[in-house]
C-alpha cells in the first residue's frame, strides 16, 4: 500500500497499534527486531559508515528541498529531493524512511520520530546486524573526525570512540595522512596500518608530494567462506587539507612539522590498474571504498570496469537504493551512506566461483527512538564530553523557525551566520563555502553553545575581513558555480553554492565556466569590477587588497597576529581566482567565529522565522 496522505498514515499506524500511540512509540514497542529485521542473504556481508564528523549524539538533520531545481539532467538521483524523492523511490509519507531521506513535511515528521544517529545508537545497530552476520566487516569511509575543533572531539576521545565502534578497515583521516607524510620512509612499502589509526587504512590515490610514492596500501584482499573480496580505497581527490584558511601559508600541522600537501588525485587509469591487479590475484568481488563524492563515483563507474559496488561517502547525500551504472564490461552499483552517523549501510553478497551472482543493499536510518543506546559507547561519549572546557548546555537564544543547513544556495542556519558576520564586521558582503554538515533545530528550540559549536566545529574557526575588488568577488562566485555545476563530475567540490550575504545574483547552471553568474547586485547597486568592497569571509582564502592580520593559531589560543600579503586561493572552489597589484588598504583583525555568532545570538535573544535567499535561476540552453 502506498499512502500519500501523512495524516491517514498516522491514523492507520495508531489503529494498528490498538491504541493512540505515536509512530516512534509504536516502533519502539515493537522493538528493533522488526524495524531492523534484515533476513540473511548470500555468503559474505559488509557494513559501511561514512562522515560521522564527530557527531556523537543524536541529531535532527533536514535533507535538502530543492536539489532537482538545478539539475540539468532532470529529477533523477542524486538530484532528486523532497516530495519528488518520495515519489521516485515510492516511499510512504509518514514513514521513518521518508523522514530520514526527505525534507517533505520535515518538522512534523521530526516531532513524530525524534532524532537520528548518535554513536551509541549506531553501535547498537551494528550489534543487531551482526547477530545474523557474525563475520561482517565494518568499513569506514572517512571524515569521522575531520577538521573538528569540537571540544569533546580530542584525538584521544576520537580514537577511543572509533576503537569501540569496531571498524575493521577504513580510509585515512587527515591526521593519518599527516602522520604518514611526517614518517614517510622512501625505502619502505606503503603500509595498511598507520600509527595513530585504530584500524588499517587504504587509499590508492594518496602520494608523497616529493617522490609521488604511495603513502598507503591501495587495497586489501579479504577472505571469508572461501571467497576473496578485494576492497580498494579511494580518498577524496579535492578535499581541503588545512584548517586555518585566513592564512593560506600556515603550516598544515604544527605538531608534526608537515608543511607540504600530499598529492591526492582521481585517476581512472591508476584505479583500473588496481582493479585489474586484484582480479589477477583471485578477487571474485571488487568493492571501492570511496570519498570522491556521489557525482564523481557515478562518472567513474561508467569508465572503470571490474568494480562490483562503490561504497561512497563525502556528499552527505544518502541514496535509499543503489544506482546501477553500465560500462563496457558490465554494471557497477553506486551507493552513498550519508553522514553524521545517521545511517548504517548493509551489503550482502551472493558470490559464486565466477564472481558476484546477486546482492542486497539496505541503507538503514539510525532512528534513536528505535534503538537502545549501547551502554559502553555511551560511557565513552560521556567521558569525552566531560573533557570539554565549555558549558555546552548554556542557553544562548531561542529560534521560532526551523534552522537547517542543507540547501543548494542557502539554508536558514546559513542566513543566520551571514547576518552575524555582517553585523559584527560592518562589511557590505559576507561569504563562506556551502558546507553540508550542521544539525537542524526545530521551531521553538533553545539554541545552546553546543548547537553553535556543531555549526562551526568542522570547518575554519576564524572570520576574516578586508577589501576586495568587484572582479574578484565575481570570480569567487563563478568558481563556486563551476565546482557545483561543472559537466566534469571530477571537478565538483561536493559542497553547495557559496553562501552570500549582502549581494544577489542570477545563475545559469548550463552555461560554460565564467559565464554562469550575471546581474550581481550589492544592495541595490550593480557590482562594479574595479570598486573595492568591504567583505567578511569564513573558510575562504580570498584576494584581499591589502596586508591583513591573521591569527598565529587556528584555535584562537594565541592573541598575537602576523601579516601576510594576498595570495591566490588554494580552495577547491576558487581555482580561478587571480590577483593583481593594488594599493594597500588598512589592515583589519580577524575574529573568532564562535564569538561572532555567540554575540549576535545573545543580542537577538529570539530568532524569528528566516527566509532563505535564492538567486534567480535562468536557463538559456534548451533542456534535454
Amino acid at each position: 500500500m502506498h499512502i500519500k496522505d501523512r495524516r491517514a498514515f498516522l491514523q492507520l499506524m495508531a489503529a494498528a497499534s490498538a491504541g493512540m500511540l505515536a509512530p516512534a512509540v509504536l516502533r519502539a514497542q515493537q522493538g528493533m527486531e522488526q524495524f531492523y529485521d534484515l533476513p540473511a542473504f548470500g555468503n559474505v556481508s559488509f557494513m559501511h559508515i561514512s562522515d560521522v564528523q564527530a557527531q556523537w549524539k543524536p541529531v535532527y538533520y533536514r535533507e535538502p528541498a530543492g536539489q532537482m531545481a538545478i539539475a540539468a539532467l532532470g529529477a533523477t538521483p542524486p538530484n532528486v529531493s523532497g516530495d519528488a524523492l518520495l515519489q521516485y523511490y515510492n516511499l510512504m509519507i509518514g514513514s521513518a524512511q521518508a523522514y530520514a531521506f526527505s525534507s517533505a513535511d520535515y518538522a512534523a515528521a521530526a516531532a513524530d520520530y525524534g532524532m537520528l544517529g548518535g554513536i551509541a545508537h549506531l553501535a547498537s545497530l551494528i550489534g543487531i546486524v551482526k547477530r545474523s552476520r557474525k563475520h561482517a566487516w565494518l568499513l569506514d569511509g572517512g571524515n569521522g573526525n575531520l577538521h573538528s575543533s569540537a571540544p569533546w572531539a580530542t584525538a584521544d576521545g576520537a580514537n577511543a570512540v572509533h576503537h569501540a565502534l569496531g571498524v575493521n578497515l577504513g580510509l585515512p583521516e587527515t591526521m593519518h595522512i599527516q602522520i604518514a607524510l611526517a614518517a614517510e620512509d622512501p625505502d619502505s612499502a606503503a603500509p595498511t596500518q598507520v600509527r595513530g589509526a585504530q584500524y588499517p587504512c587504504i587509499a590508492h590515490n594518496v602520494f608523497d608530494p616529493v617522490k609521488e610514492k604511495p603513502l598507503f596500501a591501495p587495497y586489501i584482499l579479504h577472505k571469508h567462506n572461501e571467497i576473496t573480496v578485494a576492497i580498494i580505497g579511494q580518498a577524496a581527490h579535492n578535499e581541503l587539507f588545512t584548517r586555518d584558511r585566513c592564512d593560506p601559508n600556515a603550516m598544515l600541522n604544527a605538531s608534526t612539522g608537515v608543511t607540504e600537501r600530499p598529492i591526492m588525485r582521481l585517476g581512472e587509469r591508476e584505479l583500473q590498474r588496481s582493479v585489474n591487479e586484484v582480479r589477477k590475484k583471485g578477487a571474485q568481488v571488487v568493492l571501492l571504498l570511496s570519498r570522491a563524492g556521489v557525482d564523481a563515483d557515478l562518472q567513474l563507474a561508467a569508465s572503470v570496469t571490474g568494480i562490483d559496488v562503490i561504497l561512497g561517502g563525502r556528499s552527505a547525500t544518502p541514496l535509499p537504493e543503489p544506482i546501477l551504472v553500465s560500462n563496457n564490461k558490465g554494471k557497477t552499483a553506486v551507493t552513498n551512506a550519508g553522514a553524521q552517523g545517521r545511517f548504517l549501510a548493509v551489503l550482502d553478497l551472493d558470490v559464486g566461483k565466477g564472481g558476484l551472482v546477486d546482492f542486497r543493499y539496505n541503507l538503514l536510518p539510525v532512528v534513536a527512538a528505535f534503538v537502545q543506546a549501547d551502554s559502553r559507547m555511551t560511557k565513552r561519549v560521556d567521558e569525552a564530553y566531560a573533557t570539554a572546557n565549555a558549558n555546552l548546555s548554556e542557553k544562548i537564544a531561542v529560534t521560532e523557525g526551523l534552522l537547517y543547513r542543507r540547501g543548494t544556495f542557502n539554508g536558514t542556519w546559513d542566513e543566520l551566520l551571514l547576518q552575524a558576520m555582517l553585523q559584527h564586521s560592518g562589511a557590505q558582503i559576507a561569504l563562506y563555502p556551502g558546507y553540508r554538515w550542521g544539525p537542524t533545530l526545530l521551531p521553538g528550540a533553545t539554541i545552546t553553545r553546543e548547537d553553535i559549536i556543531n555549526q562551526l566545529a568542522l570547518g575554519d574557526t576564524q572570520m576574516c575581513s578586508g577589501a576586495m575588488r568587484g572582479r574578484d568577488i565575481h570570480v569567487l562566485l563563478e568558481s563556486a558555480a563551476q565546482a557545483l555545476f561543472s559537466p566534469d563530475a571530477y571537478m565538483r567540490s561536493e559542497q553547495d553554492m557559496l553562501r552570500t550575504g549582502g549581494l544577489q545574483y542570477r545563475v545559469d547552471p548550463d552555461q560554460e565556466q565564467g559565464k554562469r553568474i550575471t546581474n550581481v547586485m550589492v544592495g541595490n547597486q550593480p557590482l562594479q569590477a574595479d570598486e573595492k568592497y568591504d567583505v567578511a569571509t569564513w573558510g575562504l582564502a580570498v584576494p584581499f587588497e591589502s596586508e591583513q592580520a591573521v591569527p598565529a593559531d587556528a584555535t584562537g589560543a594565541n592573541d598575537e597576529t602576523k601579516t601576510t600579503r594576498s595570495v591566490e586561493s588554494n580552495d577547491t572552489v576558487q581555482d580561478g581566482v587571480t590577483t593583481g597589484k593594488s594599493e594597500d588598504m588598512p589592515a583589519k583583525t580577524t575574529d573568532i567565529m564562535l564569538d561572532v555568532l555567540l554575540s549576535y545570538l545573545r543580542q537577538q535573544n529570539t530568532i524569528p522565522g528566516i527566509e532563505t535567499y535564492q538567486p534567480q535561476i535562468v536557463r538559456r540552453k534548451p533542456q534535454a
